[in-house]
């Protein structure tokens, strides 16, 4: 459904992913032990495509390649860098899917997510269904995606991954028109996620042994990239 990115192209707004978050402010949960981060739901096949940039794509379908691994990781980084709790959903087994990823990306994935204090689940059907269900249930303040269907299925908002600079993702925000005129679209989000602070151990160990990465260059690069995801995450009062 690209012709629905095209209808609603004029009431997008772009944005980086932190600043919306930080400025839509009541889409963080509170609760009784103070503000914690606003949770949105991620499209595991369409973060997949959107941060594979074109240059991998002859390697989908081979064995595993280091230098997407770690494109993988550097994704994360950036998505961590943002006060936000991110919950990925994949595709259930039964679901006709156009663009098939492989199992050891899926598996790639799924490993690093908790390591950066994220969480996931595999929907029944298609991730979109799921992620629109968990927006109108308030588990979600928006879905990530490049899946214009996700609209169609009744999710109140959906932000879409333009591209990536550095630890920074820039994004399209739609607003859909129907939850708009919703009077109950306004209620808070409720808790449905647990966040936790990224594990550098965990993330230490992974650029190790997955990236062949020595200690120095693990120790820059966490230093450069991870602290100030942990200090955001610490304001946010993560438990």
């Amino acid at each position: 459904m690209a012709d629905l990115w095209k209808l609603l192209s004029p009431v997008a707004e772009r944005e980086t992913l932190t600043k919306f978050a930080l400025e839509e402010f009541k889409g963080h949960v509170h609760d009784k032990d103070g503000l914690s981060m606003m949770a949105i739901g991620v499209d595991a096949r369409s973060w997949f495509y959107a941060v594979c940039t074109r240059q991998y794509l002859p390697f989908v379908q081979s064995s595993e390649n280091p230098e997407l691994r770690r494109t993988l990781m550097y994704a994360l980084v950036a998505l961590a860098n943002a006060p936000l709790h991110a919950h990925f959903v994949f595709d259930g087994v039964n679901c006709p899917s156009i663009l098939t990823v492989p199992p050891w990306i899926v598996g790639c994935l799924q490993e690093l997510l908790p390591i950066f204090g994220f969480t996931w689940s595999m929907a029944n059907h298609e991730a979109e269904q799921e992620l629109a269900s968990l927006s109108k249930a308030n588990k979600i303040w928006a879905a990530l995606t490049e899946d214009s269907s996700t609209f169609t299925f009744g999710a109140k908002r959906v932000i879409r991954p333009v591209f990536m600079i550095g630890s920074e993702i820039r994004v399209d925000v739609y607003l859909n028109p129907a939850a708009a005129a919703s009077s109950d679209d306004d209620g808070p989000c409720v808790p449905g996620f647990i966040s936790t602070q990224p594990s550098l151990t965990h993330l230490a160990s992974f650029c190790k042994s997955r990236l062949g990465w020595g200690p120095e260059k693990i120790h820059g690069y966490l230093r450069r990239k991870m602290w100030r995801a942990i200090f955001l995450r610490a304001y946010c009062q993560v438990r």
